[in-house]
């Protein structure tokens, strides 16, 4: 990809790219680049699908009639394991800022949860238009090729009960039980055909129900900390743990 991209990316769906690499920018993406970075014609930018594809565009017209058209591409290929994240919804900013960062380390989705020890269960559907909108900017922030998707809200039960179904493999974030004894080698033998979902609960604990459906599942735990940690510390914190196990992304340098 060309060095004389603007350092902004910008995210447009695939179905606004029309024939001979004409490419049409959505409102929102228009004023960003017109009046705030102002931006013209025959500059260049680099645009993302959310779909795995990296496009050069040089712009086109002006104002409210911006466009463009594609001068390089490169398509990237997905991480194998998908590794996704269910998390029982908090505070609003607190939740936001946990999808924010997700979607930064590249997560592939997040269901929010419906747990029984939280507030704000009202709140849960309207929510998830504004985390799309989150995921969005965090794909152009962090120039992630794959744009995270937001699930619809569901209840803890419903969602491990169906995890087998939909060929998913939870783990628990939540502290080892009496008797249970570390995999210090987890991680070494992914299945690549298959999406790991870390589950992070509520701060106030899962209740004595749902500690019974995790314990007669027998999930993979993953104990973060000897501490007691926000709900949006532990997603963060557990996924970049698995990217580091699965994806072997961490990296030591030295000198």
């Amino acid at each position: 990809m060309s060095d004389k991209c603007h350092t902004s990316a910008f995210h447009v769906s695939p179905e606004e790219f029309g024939p001979r690499g004409q490419v049409g920018f959505g409102s929102q993406e228009t004023a960003h680049i017109s009046r705030v970075l102002r931006l013209k014609a025959g500059d260049t930018v680099q645009v993302l699908d959310g779909e795995g594809g990296v496009f050069e565009v040089c712009l086109e017209g002006q104002g409210r009639k911006l466009t463009g058209r594609v001068t390089g591409s490169r398509s990237e290929r997905r991480r194998e394991p998908l590794i996704s994240v269910a998390l029982a919804v908090g505070r609003k900013e607190r939740f936001k800022t946990a999808v924010e960062k997700l979607a930064e380390l590249g997560c592939h989705r997040i269901w929010p949860l419906a747990a029984e020890h939280i507030q704000f269960k009202s709140s849960l559907a309207g929510q998830t238009e504004k985390l799309k909108s989150v995921a969005v900017s965090a794909l152009k922030q962090s120039r992630q090729p794959f744009l995270t998707r937001i699930e619809p809200p569901v209840a803890f039960k419903d969602f491990l009960n169906g995890v087998d179904a939909d060929n998913l493999r939870p783990v628990i974030c939540h502290p080892a039980a009496k008797g249970m004894v570390a995999e210090s080698g987890w991680g070494g033998e992914f299945q690549s055909d298959v999406e790991y979902v870390l589950v992070v609960g509520p701060e106030g604990g899962f209740s004595s129900s749902e500690l019974e459906l995790v314990v007669r599942r027998r999930d993979t735990r993953l104990q973060l900390s000897s501490y007691w940690l926000r709900s949006e510390t532990a997603a963060v914190a557990g996924f970049a743990v698995l990217t580091d196990r699965l994806w072997g992304d961490t990296r030591f340098f030295k000198g």
